[in-house]
């Protein structure tokens, strides 16, 4: 029996996504400015 990681299947369909014209992008990269904010205001009070 075949497995497959979920690393796989997740590539495998952001390249279906990709070749049926849909654009990919790292989740970070599209987060609003509130929420950036906000995780990095969590990040500073961990490394205090």
């Amino acid at each position: 029996m075949s497995r497959f990681t979920e690393f796989v299947v997740e590539k495998a369909a952001l390249a279906w996504l990709e070749a049926i014209c849909w654009r990919v992008a790292h989740g970070p990269d599209i987060m609003s400015i509130e929420l950036r904010v906000k995780d990095a205001e969590k990040m500073v009070g961990v490394a205090l």
